[in-house]
C-alpha cells in the first residue's frame, strides 16, 4: 500500500475509504468514468426523483465494468466464488457512485 497511496491518504483511512490493491487498479479507472458517465447534473433534471436508482442500476449492469473487474484477478494464485465476488463488485459500485453523487447534488444545489 506504501507504494500506491500517500501518507496523508493512509492516515485519513479510518474505514471510511475503499483502498484497493494495484491489481485492481485498472477496474477502479474504468468505475470512476462509468459513474462520472453515468450521473450528472442533466441526468438529475432529466429524471428527477427516479435518477438515482436509474443510474445505479445501469451502472450494475455495464458489462465493460464487470470485464474489468473479473479481469483483475486473472492469474491470481486464490480466486474467491462467484457469489462473493457479486457482493465485492456491487459493494465497491455503491461506494463510489454515493460519494460522487453527493458532490452532483452538492454542486447542483449550488446552482439553483
Amino acid at each position: 500500500m506504501n507504494c500506491y497511496y500517500d501518507s496523508s491518504t493512509q492516515v485519513l483511512n479510518n474505514g471510511g475509504l475503499t483502498l484497493i490493491s494495484a491489481e485492481y487498479f485498472p477496474f477502479g479507472y474504468e468505475l470512476l468514468r462509468s459513474v462520472r458517465q453515468s450521473f450528472s447534473d442533466k441526468h438529475l433534471k432529466d429524471h428527477g426523483n427516479d435518477s438515482v436508482k436509474l443510474a445505479f442500476e445501469s451502472l450494475v449492469q455495464k458489462k465493460k465494468v464487470r470485464a474489468v473487474f473479473d479481469g483483475c484477478d486473472q492469474g491470481a494464485a486464490v480466486s474467491l466464488d462467484s457469489s462473493l465476488k457479486d457482493i465485492i463488485f456491487t459493494e465497491l459500485i455503491r461506494k463510489v457512485f454515493h460519494a460522487r453523487i453527493n458532490e452532483v447534488f452538492t454542486k447542483y444545489r449550488d446552482e439553483q
